[in-house]
């Protein structure tokens, strides 16, 4: 009587142990998927902008004449963000090019010509409105990265996310360059 008594004790804490298994294993998926679609989504903004960037660029070719170095840098700037797939070698390509783009934005106010064309201004404007759309998916993006971190990194939900294989996410940071202050004259 006693070992029957201890089997079905037994497979009472393995069922129980199953089902908590089961419900946070479920609960990974939704939150990798959710991270996965915020992930997702910053990428369709960064192909929108990819896209915008050349029209920018020669808009602007036509009145910089003397600013190539700056033209060139956006440039290469968008080639690389492009060309960059994954992780943070991509958050960096993309934290680079949104500076450089602000840069060339900024060169732009030299040019009362450049700056009254109704083309820059509706380029600049898209401009402006991709990089709202393109902080929210970040701000999107690292909230589902850190809640899934978190989950990830709390015991015992740990436990399974070690058997799943779950890394770390890395969350969007702003550059060095984007922390400097903007220098403004008058």
């Amino acid at each position: 009587m006693t070992t029957t008594v201890l089997y079905i004790v037994l497979g009472v804490i393995g069922g129980v142990f199953l089902l908590w298994f089961i419900y946070e294993f479920n609960i990974f998926i939704k939150l990798k998927n959710k991270t996965d679609k915020a992930l997702s989504n910053m990428d369709v903004y960064f192909k929108k902008r990819h896209d915008l960037i050349p029209n920018l660029v020669n808009t602007v070719k036509g009145y910089m004449k003397h600013e190539q170095e700056v033209i060139e840098e956006v440039t290469r700037a968008r080639a690389d963000a492009v060309a960059t797939k994954k992780g943070e070698k991509k958050a960096r390509a993309e934290a680079k090019l949104g500076a450089v783009v602000s840069s060339l934005i900024a060169v732009a106010e030299n040019y009362p010509e450049l700056k009254a064309s109704d083309n820059f201004l509706d380029l600049s404007n898209q401009l402006s409105k991709m990089e709202m759309e393109i902080a929210d998916a970040r701000e999107n993006y690292n909230e589902a990265a850190t809640q899934l971190n978190t989950k990830r990194e709390t015991f015992p939900t740990s436990i399974v996310a070690f058997l799943m294989g779950l890394r770390k996410r890395t969350l969007f940071k702003a550059s060095r360059r984007e922390r400097k202050n903007v220098k403004v004259k008058f």
